[in-house]
């Protein structure tokens, strides 16, 4: 049995000694001359032990609620920091992720635009345009791409213009 559980089943003892003590006053009020100075005596007494085990057991009870609360606390704690593992490696493997698309997006911009001049060399430039967007354009657009999606204001005026160059590259439906 648990020492809450001690302390009730202690309150509950009290309360009985009580209802006992409380029966033979009534008999005694009622005029029963039965009643003996004796049972009164052991009636409280009876009551004085069931309150002296029921405080006992108050403080065990106390004792075992911090004890409890402790272990809850412990248990909320390596939950917390097993969780924020999880979502660390989550994240470190997102940020990986994000690192190497903006290594892939820098390489194939290079690759585009080196390969849109090449494609141009000969040829009457005022005949053929081929716009390409800089390394600047392309990291400006894709900056203002992550805060779009992260529902961050843009602090640039007019964001549109920082999509401007690559807009022609974006999916349908991926520019708010």
């Amino acid at each position: 049995m648990s020492a809450i559980e001690e302390h009730q089943t202690a309150l509950n003892s009290v309360a009985a000694a009580e209802s006992v003590l409380a029966d033979l006053h009534a008999r005694i009020d009622s005029g029963d001359s039965g009643v003996k100075g004796s049972e009164l005596v052991d009636a409280q007494a009876e009551i004085d032990l069931a309150r002296r085990r029921a405080a006992g057991a108050a403080v065990r009870a106390e004792e075992e609620r911090i004890r409890l609360d402790e272990e809850a606390q412990v248990a909320r704690i390596e939950h917390a920091k097993e969780t924020y593992e999880v979502t660390s490696a989550e994240l470190s493997r997102a940020l990986a992720g994000a690192q190497a698309a903006i290594a892939e997006l820098l390489a194939a911009g290079e690759k585009h635009s080196a390969t849109s001049l090449g494609n141009l060399a000969g040829i009457d430039r005022r005949r053929l345009i081929l716009p390409t967007p800089t390394t600047e354009e392309l990291l400006n657009g894709v900056q203002v791409l992550a805060l779009q999606s992260a529902g961050i204001t843009v602090a640039v005026s007019h964001p549109h213009l920082a999509l401007e160059p690559i807009q022609r590259y974006l999916l349908p439906g991926r520019v708010k």
